[in-house]
């Protein structure tokens, strides 16, 4: 008992460790964040007459409304607003440069100022569709979707043929979780401009969102301990409107060794409701069929997880889980199911998220096992989806049990990453690459660690599209037997 005591009290600290290093990485502030309406810096002494100086005061103010736009556009943001606060506060009564800065500051995060600057546009110009688009959207984006959708049905109202307005109702109406309306409004662009790119993604996003989907996969992977294991699966969803979107699969393992072969089963059926526009609930039920050599045992599965997002930037998730472990001729041999309690804490800033999370499992076996994970992922572009980002993880178990997974007393894993997913330009073909490298201590000894995968995604037509990935990894903790996994696997999809 004092052994375990002793092994708990290492977890907690650890993860309290690990949890105070996201928050003051992270401005704590953004747990209680809140779109307000803080005034943009008011004038300075003496703008009034700068105001009527005259066509060369106009020309300066048109020239640096320039400067500020591309360097915003640039990246300058922090310069950009700098240029555009001054501006407004020469000019109180412009239009433009009141925009301008609402726009910079949305870009630059900062939504509170950004509602405030729209607002004060509004004053200038009330009704104004352009102010208007730009409230809802930054609206949007601080998850005030019910504000942002007044906002944006005012501006379609004034100017119905705005397309970037009505492409931002609809992925706002997305977000709060309404597909049908975000369908109708995107396909309202797409009846007059066809070939808009943006709103063809949209619809493209939100129909793979709203399903009915039906998806065959298969998968066949090694490991070092030369156990092989190949699964057969065929899964789908449906969006049902309120309810959430119900998911169902059916897969199929064969597993072998060098001595022997087991078969396993599974269906389930899972919900997921969103209960709000910021909480998602799921909830799943499954039956697993053991088929080892020796017999045959039924067993029944599931899981209740929630994510809420506490603001724009910060979200939580918790939930718990119990499903079986099917990745080898033993683990099916024996049964061997866990159930797992598991919390995840994130948050982003300046263009990083960093989430801290822990886990705690108990095995059918007697086992447990307490997991602590430390993460930072930075965008280095969003344009092309490229990431790179570091991990730590602490992985302790209680026992050392010959059930087959792999549980030394302690794992302790440090990481680095870089991944990519992008579509390669006039084609419906997309892929996907991440490569890590890293170390990993157990059992007493050092072993460096790396992992490469990749993948690619072609879309036949607006119905059926076609996938295939690859996966390499030496690590003690991608497989439950084995340092070295080998996996190729593929799929095809068909979306109504």
């Amino acid at each position: 008992m004092a052994e375990k005591s002793g092994l708990k009290g290492i977890w907690m600290r650890l993860f309290f460790t690990a949890l105070c290093a996201v928050i003051l990485l992270s401005p704590v502030t953004a747990l209680g964040e809140v779109v307000g309406t803080a005034p943009v810096p008011a004038p300075e002494a003496g703008a009034d007459k700068m105001a009527i100086a005259g066509p060369e005061a106009a020309s300066s103010k048109g020239e640096r409304l320039k400067t500020a736009d591309s360097l915003a556009k640039g990246g300058g943001l922090d310069e950009a607003v700098s240029i555009l606060t001054t501006l407004v506060a020469e000019f109180p009564d412009d239009f433009e440069a009141a925009v301008s800065l609402a726009r910079a500051l949305s870009w630059a995060g900062d939504y509170e100022g950004s509602v405030a600057g729209y607002n004060r546009a509004l004053t200038l110009r009330p009704g104004n569709p352009e102010a208007l688009s730009g409230l809802g959207r930054v609206l949007s984006w601080a998850g005030e979707y019910e504000s942002a959708v007044e906002a944006y049905k005012k501006s379609i109202e004034a100017d119905p043929n705005d397309r970037d307005a009505r492409k931002g109702f609809s992925r706002t109406l997305w977000w709060k979780g309404e597909i049908d309306a975000a369908l109708k409004e995107v396909q309202e662009v797409l009846s007059s401009s066809p070939a808009d790119e943006e709103a063809l993604e949209i619809e493209e996003r939100l129909r793979d969102e709203k399903g009915p989907l039906l998806r065959a996969r298969y998968s066949s992977s090694t490991d070092s301990d030369s156990n092989e294991l190949k699964m057969y699966g065929l899964s789908g969803y449906y969006w049902t409107g309120a309810p959430g979107r119900v998911t169902f699969n059916l897969d199929f393992y064969e597993a072998s060794s060098q001595w022997a072969t087991a078969n396993a089963t599974t269906f389930g059926v899972k919900d997921s409701i969103d209960l709000s526009g910021a909480l998602t609930v799921n909830a799943g039920l499954s039956l697993v069929v053991f088929k080892p050599e020796n017999g045959e045992t039924v067993f029944a599965v599931g899981g209740l997880n929630c994510r809420y997002e506490l603001s724009s930037r910060t979200r939580l998730s918790a939930g718990y889980n119990y499903s079986p472990m099917l990745d080898t001729v033993a683990l099916i041999e024996n049964h061997v199911r866990t159930g797992e309690y598991h919390g995840a804490l994130s948050h982003d800033w300046r263009g990083a998220t960093f989430t801290a999370s822990t886990a705690f499992a108990g095995y059918s076996d007697n086992n447990s096992s307490y997991d602590i994970v430390a993460t930072a992922v930075y965008k280095l572009s969003e344009r092309h989806g490229i990431y790179a980002g570091a991990t730590s993880e602490y992985k302790v178990f209680s026992e050392h049990t010959a059930s087959g997974y792999f549980n030394p007393p302690n794992i302790f894993s440090n990481g680095i990453f870089l991944s990519v997913e992008d579509e390669i330009p006039g084609t419906r073909l997309s892929y996907s690459a991440n490569i890590e490298a890293g170390i990993q201590s157990f059992s007493g000894k050092t072993e460096s660690t790396s992992a490469i995968e990749a993948g690619v995604e072609w879309r036949l037509t607006r119905e059926v599209s076609l996938d295939a990935g690859y996966k390499y990894s030496r690590s003690a903790l991608e497989s439950s037997s084995g340092f070295r996994f080998e996996e190729v696997k593929a799929g095809v999809t068909y979306l109504y």
